[in-house]
């Protein structure tokens, strides 16, 4: 992630966001997005990084349907997600996402 919306800029590595194609020929794409800092927080630099990879996804034809997995309970990357034009489909039960990994 290089853009922020700060007035000054740096050249610290803030976060990251990316993509995976799922299935296969099917142009069914999932993103995934993360910001390092917690202090980085609300400033608008994972929706503009994430919008920016939105558009160029589908400018570019690489993805016709996108999705993204957000933990139930992070209410803050649900709304950079619904920033983004993506809406709530569902909630997957016994989903991967384990925020506290079992030693």
């Amino acid at each position: 992630m290089a853009s922020s919306r700060s007035s000054t800029r740096s050249d610290r590595l803030v976060g990251i966001v990316g993509w995976e194609q799922l299935n296969g020929d099917v142009a069914d794409i999932e993103v995934s997005y993360r910001l390092f800092d917690q202090a980085d927080r609300g400033k608008g630099i994972v929706t503009e990084a994430l919008g920016l990879l939105v558009g160029w996804l589908f400018d570019t034809g690489h993805a016709k349907r996108l999705r993204a997995s957000v933990p139930v309970d992070n209410k803050a990357s649900r709304r950079v997600a619904e920033k983004c034009g993506f809406s709530y489909e569902g909630t997957s039960r016994a989903g991967w996402y384990n925020p506290r990994p079992v030693a």
